[in-house]
């Protein structure tokens, strides 16, 4: 169970990070996000069955 806890102590404040609709994004918005996906990982394939293998053996050893 996670928590969360907020730090700030301005109602006003506290209402505008609730408010996640407060912002729009037009086309070059968009399209400067869609450069930044590569289709690589900077960490490892996703694509290796190796690595699929290894982190799956990972989580089963991690919930033991």
């Amino acid at each position: 169970m996670y928590k969360i806890i907020l730090t700030f102590i301005h109602e006003e404040r506290i209402k505008e990070n609730f408010d996640i609709y407060l912002f729009e994004l037009d086309n070059d918005d968009m399209k400067k996000i869609e450069t930044l996906d590569t289709k690589t990982s900077s960490f490892f394939s996703h694509q290796d069955p190796g690595i699929i293998e290894w982190f799956g053996q990972l989580i089963q050893e991690r919930r033991q």
